[in-house]
Order: C-alpha cells, then structure tokens, then sequence
C-alpha cells in the first residue's frame, strides 16, 4: 500500500460544515502498521487507525459541530445539510443550543451568519426589580445601542475612499463582511440596511423538549405509518416551541399551529372543544396535509417551508424560477411575501432537528420526561366528562393532561360529543380494558 494513502475526514470552521479535506499520512504517520505480505490485512489495519484518527478528531469539535455533521448517522439522507445551506443552519443551531434569551444576536439579515457582535445581558437581568419587564426592556435598550453603534460604524465604511489601516472597531466589522461576495462598497450598503437582533432562544428550545418530549415516540409513528420521515416532527420546536398553548396574533393554535380556516372540516372547532390544541390529533392533520405538500412540491426543503409560507406560493416560487432547489429559491426568489421568515423556516427546522436529536449532547443538564404511550378511545354516544373520568380510571385532571383539546374551566357535568376522540395512557390500560364495553366508550386503535 502507498506511503501517501490519502484519506478524508470532515472538516469543522466555528460552527459550520466547511467541507472534506484530504489529508496525506507520510510514512511515519503509518509506521505503526505492521509489516505483512496480506493486502487486506494492511487495509483493514489502516482503516482502523483512519477510524481512531476521526474519533479522536470528532472528540475536539464542539456538541454544535458534531450535531450538524450528524457523526452518528442519527438521521436519514433525506435531512442531510443541503450544499449551501450549512451556515444558515449553523445560525440557528448556536441560537437553539448556545444562546438563551438574556443574549442578542446582532447580526445579517440577509446572511444570517455573518455576526457583528453578542450582546449579553444576563447582569441586567441579575438585577432585583419589583417588575421583571423592567429588566428586559433594559436589556432590549442596551440592544438596540449596540446595533446603533455598529450601524454607525458601517456607515463611516461607507464613506471612505479606501480600506486600508482601519481602527480597530471598523477593521472588525470589516472582516465580518468577508465572506460575502460583491464589491466591499455594495457589501457595506447592504449591510446598512440588513442590520438585525436576533434573540437568543436556548431556554425556550429546552422548554419545548420537555414539552415534546412525552409525545415525540408517537408523532414519529403517525408519520411512518402515512410513509413519512420520522424526522418532520420536530417542526412544531420551530412553529411553536411545543407550547401546547401557543396561539399566534393570526389564530393559529397549538403546537403545530393550524390556521381555523385550514383546519375547518377536519378537526373539531366550537367555543368550548378546539382539537388543534391536542398534539396527537394536530400530528394527524399535519401529517396529511405535508403527504399532500409533498405530491406538489417533490422536495422536502420546500415541503417543509410550504408549511410556513403556504403550498400554493412556494408552487408560485417554483413555477417563476423554474427550479426545485431551495437555496436558488432563497437567493433569487425577490417578493415581499417571501421574507426572513420563510427564506429561513427550512434552516431553523433543520437546526430544531439537530438540536433535538442530539439533545442529550447539547443540552446534557437538561432533564426529559418519559415517552407516553396512549390508547385512542373513542366515544359512542355523548357523555359527560366525569362520567368518561369514571369509566377510564383516569381523574378529570388527569384527562385533561393528556388531551389538550378538552376544555379546562367547565363544569364536571360537561358532555362532550359522539365520536369525539380521547387519548388515555397505557399506564391505566387495564382499567380501561374492563370498561370499553360500556355503551359509552368504545377501544380505538392505537394513534394513527
């Protein structure tokens, strides 16, 4: 075998995917092999001393860099890092997993990962106050001085004739603009007016694992019993953070946050029920709808920001562009609809799925229920809500737990209606057993 066998082993720059490198071992770097005449073994040998060298590589990279090169194979081609894509996804992986809600991120609109400068003001928020509003609007004006600072900067770049022996403070922002092409007079126009805070969201990424967490297991299998990846359920940590009382200024509601008029017809909606509030029966929409996306717009990326700026205007985008290719689209896909947000919807998912997936890795205080098993009932004539307490073996409170969709501030002689559907833990699956052949309640399947 030749001394100069190349080999390839990832490459990590902050944290982004920069690419594979080929690395060429001379012959003392091999030395160690031992000297036979059988090929294979020789091979077999380097291979092992390749795989201890990526190991001990991979041990030197940060939870952020292993999760986006998913080292463990965790998730399936399908979510791999599209070319073009890894910084934007970097972005957002550091504001899930590295930065909470006390750091500002004052960063590129356009480039999302060209960073001027991390504003924090966890010492703001030390500060004992009768109101704790007081403490953020604090933090949010120490924000906004920054940004002003930097946007005063970038405007004197703007000015000058030429780059040369900057002040530290200009020379500064004028590498963080490197990596973006154009001229550097252009650059730094727009940057002037691309300048934007990003809010840190760690805390609020870990409260949506503990949220999702009981219910994770049996969204995956909603979505592989309809022939989808297992991976899309993590798009409520991005629509949501799995708040299950999440509700938009719009009407959206739930963690997977259906709009009313979408849901219409299909989920139960009136002034006391809203089943897009339980994040079973809205897994089941969704998973529907995104199989339906995924005839129209063949590729997840777009599939997956579909569900963010409408199925219909991504087809728009496609048909105006002539292109499936998400990162084409970004960069020239030039309409006011089509903003930060949707341009950006498929890099936070991604990032969401990382930092979910590798959550143990990222976030290894944090502490996650269990997964929930539940069984589907469900009701063959009206009945009140605690009568159907009684004949489940479950409390009226503990019904309420696990479906969302049921109304908290009724009265116990609440009824709900026939065929309405209730999800019971496994852990009183006996008791259920000796009831379902009341008139009442009848066995369902498991959720599907």
């Amino acid at each position: 075998m030749s001394n100069n066998k190349k080999r390839s082993i990832l490459i990590i720059g902050g944290s982004l995917i920069l690419g594979i490198l080929s690395m060429v071992y001379n012959s003392q770097s091999i030395s160690i092999i031992p000297i036979v005449e059988d090929k294979a073994v020789i091979e077999t040998t380097a291979e092992a001393a390749l795989a201890s060298d990526v190991t001990e590589h991979a041990l030197a990279q940060s939870p952020q860099e292993l999760a986006l090169m998913d080292v463990d194979n965790r998730l399936s081609e399908a979510f791999k890092i599209p070319t073009g894509l890894e910084k934007r996804i970097g972005f957002w992986l550091d504001i899930y997993s590295k930065y909470d809600s006390k750091n500002y991120v004052i960063h590129h609109r356009e480039f999302p990962w060209v960073v001027f400068e991390v504003v924090d003001a966890t010492d703001i928020f030390k500060q004992p106050r009768n109101a704790k509003w007081l403490n953020r609007r604090d933090a949010d004006m120490l924000a906004e001085a920054k940004k002003e600072m930097i946007l005063n900067k970038l405007k004197v770049l703007s000015r000058r004739a030429h780059f040369k022996n900057l002040p530290d403070a200009e020379a500064k922002i004028f590498s963080d603009l490197e990596s973006i092409p154009g001229s550097r007079k252009s650059v730094i126009n727009a940057a002037i007016k691309s300048l934007r805070i990003q809010l840190g969201q760690k805390d609020m990424f870990e409260s949506g694992l503990v949220n999702s967490a009981p219910y994770i297991s049996m969204m995956e299998e909603v979505f592989a019993d309809r022939g989808l990846p297992r991976e899309l359920v993590r798009i409520p940590l991005v629509e949501s953070s799995f708040n299950l009382e999440a509700e938009s200024r719009v009407g959206a509601l739930g963690v997977w946050q259906i709009m009313p008029n979408v849901a219409k017809g299909s989920m139960h909606m009136d002034a006391h029920i809203d089943e897009r509030q339980s994040p079973l029966k809205s897994t089941i929409f969704a998973a529907n709808m995104l199989k339906q996306n995924k005839r129209a717009l063949k590729e997840w990326p777009l599939v997956v920001t579909s569900y963010n700026h409408g199925v219909g205007s991504m087809m728009k985008a496609v048909k105006k562009l002539k292109t499936y290719d998400l990162q084409q689209i970004i960069d020239r896909y030039n309409v006011d609809s089509f903003q930060f947000a949707s341009s950006n919807f498929y890099a936070c998912f991604m990032a969401a799925l990382r930092a979910e997936v590798y959550s143990k890795e990222l976030f290894p205080e944090l502490v996650r229920p269990e997964a929930i098993k539940f069984e589907k009932l469900i009701l063959s004539k009206s009945v009140s809500l605690d009568s159907l307490a009684r004949k489940t073996g479950l409390t009226i409170t503990e019904l309420q737990e696990s479906n969302a969709d049921l109304p908290e501030k009724v009265k116990s002689n609440f009824k709900l209606p026939a065929g309405f559907q209730i999800y019971v833990p496994n852990r009183k699956e006996k008791e259920v057993d000796t009831r379902v052949q009341s008139a009442t309640v009848s066995s369902g399947t498991n959720v599907n």
